[in-house]
């Protein structure tokens, strides 16, 4: 009995040992920790960010009659997006957008995706408009929750949801001039 516990013990401790080294092994990606507001992380790879450089210029949402295409529904963005914004928010920017707001091309400044949904004025909720930035050199997101007056058009009660608190350059900020004041 003694003999069969001490044996369980050496195949443990190699298991142990065998898995520290694969674990070790596999450290030449380069990988983000993310930090959201649940404090949950999860990791990104830096090197999937450039396939989303495809979107720039075009709409978030593209329809064709066989399929929809959606930017935000890209996998490196959508996990971290509904954590970051909530199931209810981010729903309201994929399904239905043109319903709900007025979409232009994404942009791009200074490393970072520019998405603009200004508040459909037809819709039930009257200036509600979201703008998000995401970083593609680390994989921050930014998004600005807010409600254009009708009669300034001017934002007012922005919130702020960022996956790190994190300078915005200038550069990009001017690209979003209507929330420069809130940064």
């Amino acid at each position: 009995m003694v003999e069969r516990k001490c044996l369980l013990a050496v195949i443990l401790v190699l298991m142990i040992v065998i898995s520290v080294n694969a674990c070790s092994a596999n450290t030449s990606k380069i990988i983000i920790q993310e930090k959201v507001p649940s404090d949950k992380s999860t990791n990104i790879e830096i090197d999937k960010l450039e396939v989303l450089t495809s979107w720039i210029g075009k709409y978030p949402i593209e329809k064709t009659k066989s399929k929809t295409k959606s930017f935000l529904a890209e996998p490196l963005i959508k996990r971290r997006l509904i954590k970051l914004i909530g199931i209810g928010l981010y729903s309201r920017l994929t399904i239905n957008v043109g319903e709900n707001f007025l979409i232009g091309p994404i942009e791009f400044e200074e490393n970072f995706f520019i998405l603009d949904y200004r508040g459909n004025f037809h819709s039930n909720e009257i200036g509600d408009s979201v703008t998000i930035l995401i970083n593609k050199a680390n994989g921050d997101i930014h998004v600005a929750k807010y409600f254009l007056d009708v009669e300034t058009g001017q934002p007012k009660n922005i919130e702020w949801y960022r996956s790190q608190k994190a300078e915005i350059p200038n550069k990009v900020m001017e690209k979003v001039y209507w929330l420069k004041s809130s940064n």
